[in-house]
């Protein structure tokens, strides 16, 4: 979904596959659909509810937001969720939002719900879609919105890979590739830095590894700022699943090591985001 076009309009296309929308409860006259289809179905709009129709030219899918006065970013978040699992198989979707206000919630939720790591399955399921059309969203806030969800896909790229695939020389490459495609600085210590340096904890887990360990700096400094401006330091463990001790672990326990590189991932993802959205603080990344 990250990679279809994103619009904003006034109505549903013509050309859409599918529609998608939220509702409130008490409010299932404003649906796409007859009130008596949804009761009929058993929708009530309460969180977690789907009802899943037609409006006699195409399919329609809705999610229960439960009741106004609950409503948070997370009942949001995880409604839209919901529907951009529906939607790998529609070509142009229509997503009606609500309130303008909620435009970020439901860009996030859209590509976080869609999102699959499958890219070592032998035969994938691609998703078809090319276009979402956001129906009463925030234009200013669309594209904002998609530059965090493509960062947080990002890092779940790299939370999610194999550790055959993920270790310290992919992690570093990744991290050179960002700097130079965000504007970063970009300083690597390796072994040698690292001893000289007194860096004891890092080292010693990185005893028990094959992979030599790296420290790498990210540093993000926008334009015009002065030069004592306070600066953000964001730290992300990177410690990949070949670091030792495995023995010392239930086979319950070893199943998420691949992503005991999450932090690193998540900082990377961040460092990436901050040029394109115009960050007015100076921030350094660091990736054990």
């Amino acid at each position: 979904m990250i990679d279809a076009r994103w619009e904003v309009a006034a109505d549903v296309p013509a050309d859409a596959d599918i529609v998608c929308e939220f509702a409130w409860e008490g409010t299932l006259d404003a649906l796409s659909v007859p009130e008596s289809v949804a009761r009929v179905n058993g929708f009530r709009a309460a969180v977690g509810d789907t009802l899943r129709a037609s409006d006699g030219a195409r399919a329609v899918v809705v999610v229960g937001l439960g009741s106004v006065a609950d409503a948070d970013t997370r009942t949001l978040v995880s409604a839209a969720g919901d529907l951009g699992r529906s939607l790998r198989h529609a070509a142009v979707a229509a997503v009606r939002v609500l309130d303008p206000a909620h435009t970020a919630s439901v860009v996030h939720g859209l590509v976080l719900g869609a999102y699959r790591f499958d890219r070592h399955h032998s035969d994938p399921a691609p998703s078809h879609l090319e276009r979402v059309v956001l129906i009463g969203a925030d234009p200013a806030v669309v594209d904002h919105a998609l530059v965090v969800a493509r960062a947080v896909v990002s890092a779940r790229d790299l939370a999610n890979e194999t550790p055959d695939r993920m270790h310290v020389g992919v992690l570093v490459d990744q991290a050179r590739a960002i700097a130079s495609a965000a504007g970063l600085e970009c300083l690597v210590l390796g072994k040698d830095d690292l001893v000289a340096g007194g860096f004891g904890c890092l080292l010693a887990v990185n005893a028990g590894s094959a992979e030599p360990p790296a420290l790498v700096e990210l540093r993000y400094r926008p334009a015009d700022v002065a030069p004592d401006t306070p600066h953000v330091a964001l730290v992300g463990k990177g410690i990949t699943f070949d670091s030792g001790g495995l023995s010392l672990k239930p086979p319950s326990g070893m199943t998420t090591m691949k992503s005991d590189m999450g932090g690193a991932a998540a900082v990377l993802a961040v460092m990436s985001t901050l040029h394109e959205l115009g960050v007015r603080v100076p921030v350094r990344g660091y990736l054990a």
